[in-house]
């Protein structure tokens, strides 16, 4: 997923355009009423307004009135420490949510609700032999001063960076969040705060002690592969994992780590625990943590496992924000260095083994489907407690939400769609501006309309679907495709919203 053409999500979807968020004009399909049927090309008796009057009513619609916390992009020009407000938190993290110390920090203050800053750095550290990339640290702005990722500034010290790249200064960070903002969600319960912080101490050592020995570290596929010379990136033996998942299965107090309510423990099992349930499955035949896994005897060895991730999926901000899928996370091990192409010559030490991973992509498709069926009632719900106390997030569900990061960053993404229809090979026909500016603004529209969490133009859509025989319908199928083989959960959207998208391409070509 590194060199996954990194520009398009990189600055895309997260919604940044240097410093500040860009709304640029995008929004429902918009069509005049006053015309008849006969002038009408789709017979629907409506004649339909230019593409970018359509933007323009999309962007009306779907933008909310207030602004987003402030994202910058660490690799964009123009900006100061200066521009950064001394009395929030800032998080500067790795980007694509790959590190797990960068995870947990992120997740702590999703949870607790706390309004705060970030900076997304660009980290690369995977290279063939297992070293750091030397160029990782430039790509720092120079006041963190080459600190190991996560860093994390609080009030009222905010030129004070703490970094929070070890298992230890990941906890510590973890509970500096807790201390500081004890009122926000608290994760450690008031009514007995001693013997629960007791516990929760043993339940990250318990981590620690569950990790597999003899792993390369990694911020994008940590704790999978060996750090053995002449075996690196083999995978590591299945017993290190099943070891792994069988102190998890012993700590887990039910349904979560500490008991029923979410505690600063989940936040450090949560990002290893959730990437596992997707990569072991890949990397070894027939290990399924996956919910709904028709293995019994697997079942029957990690049930409590299984039930957390259940439980976890009903915290809203991990649910709807900071939470991978398993198409994500299959992607990040079905490219080099990881996993190289077959054709490829490698010397033995710095190379997995070849072949193909027990996991296909579309089996992986297949397990988001599925839990976001499980999820389809409880996802409206989740949405509205995820965004009810951020009024910059879409209040017309997941998909809304789909909607808007693609109408706040229409012109790049049509850049980047251009470039990769090039590259597969599509015709000059497929790749005229205002077409592909039509296929997107119809995504979007539908997009728009999906969940109808806040009273969608469903006269819209029906509009739209009148147009299934013109040459908008083709091209958006082409967009979707592209789409659906960019997005990087959770860097670009949430799982749920990534599900939306998906579901969307999946009625048309299944």
């Amino acid at each position: 997923m590194g060199p996954l053409k990194a520009f398009f999500w990189n600055c895309i979807l997260v919604g940044i355009v240097a410093v500040t968020w860009v709304c640029r004009p995008c929004l429902v399909l918009g069509f005049s009423s006053s015309a008849s049927s006969q002038d009408n090309p789709y017979g629907s008796g409506r004649i339909p307004v230019p593409v970018e009057q359509q933007w323009l009513l999309l962007e009306e619609q779907l933008v909310p009135p207030t602004n987003p916390p402030l994202v910058i992009d660490s690799s964009s020009d123009g900006w100061t420490e200066q521009l950064l407000d001394p009395t929030l938190p800032t998080l500067a993290r790795e980007r694509n949510g790959w590190c797990l110390y960068s995870t947990r920090l992120w997740l702590a203050l999703e949870v607790k609700c706390i309004p705060y800053q970030t900076i997304l750095v660009e980290y690369h550290q995977d290279t063939y032999d297992g070293s750091y990339d030397q160029d990782a640290y430039h790509r720092l702005p120079s006041f963190l001063h080459e600190q190991q990722l996560p860093l994390l500034s609080l009030p009222p010290n905010p030129t004070e960076w703490l970094s929070g790249g070890t298992e230890d200064s990941s906890w510590e960070l973890l509970q500096k969040i807790e201390d500081a903002f004890p009122d926000c969600r608290p994760m450690i319960p008031p009514d007995n705060n001693t013997a629960d912080s007791s516990m929760q101490d043993a339940t990250a050592k318990a981590y620690q002690t569950a990790l597999p020995t003899g792993a390369r570290s990694s911020p994008r596929a940590g704790w999978l592969f060996s750090k053995v010379e002449g075996y690196r990136l083999d995978a590591l033996p299945r017993e290190s994992f099943e070891r792994f998942l069988d102190i998890a299965e012993e700590t887990i107090r039910g349904p979560l780590f500490a008991g029923p309510s979410l505690s600063l423990a989940d936040i450090v099992w949560a990002p290893l625990l959730e990437r596992y349930h997707v990569q072991l499955p890949s990397l070894h035949q027939d290990l399924f943590l996956l919910l709904g896994s028709t293995n019994e005897s697997q079942s029957r060895r990690w049930p409590k496992v299984q039930r957390w991730y259940q439980a976890m999926m009903t915290v809203p901000a991990y649910a709807c924000r900071v939470k991978g899928d398993a198409v994500s996370w299959h992607k990040v091990l079905s490219r080099e260095p990881w996993w190289p192409s077959p054709d490829l010559w490698h010397p033995r030490d710095t190379v997995g083994p070849k072949g193909e991973l027990y996991l296909t992509s579309e089996e992986c498709s297949q397990l988001d489907e599925e839990q976001q069926q499980q999820q389809q009632q409880q996802s409206t719900t989740l949405w509205k407690a995820y965004s009810e106390a951020r009024h910059h997030m879409s209040p017309k569900g997941p998909a809304g939400q789909a909607a808007l990061l693609i109408l706040q960053n229409r012109a790049a993404i049509l850049e980047d769609a251009k470039r990769w229809m090039e590259e597969e090979g599509y015709n000059d026909e497929h790749l005229k501006n205002n077409d592909l500016d039509a296929g997107l603004c119809a995504i979007v529209t539908r997009l728009s309309n999906m969940d109808n969490a806040g009273g969608g133009d469903d006269e819209t859509l029906t509009q739209f679907e009148c147009e299934e025989e013109s040459t908008t319908v083709p091209i958006m199928i082409i967009l979707l495709q592209y789409l659906d083989s960019r997005v990087c959960v959770p860097r670009d959207m949430g799982a749920l919203s990534a599900a939306a998208l998906r579901r969307l391409k999946a009625t048309f070509v299944g």
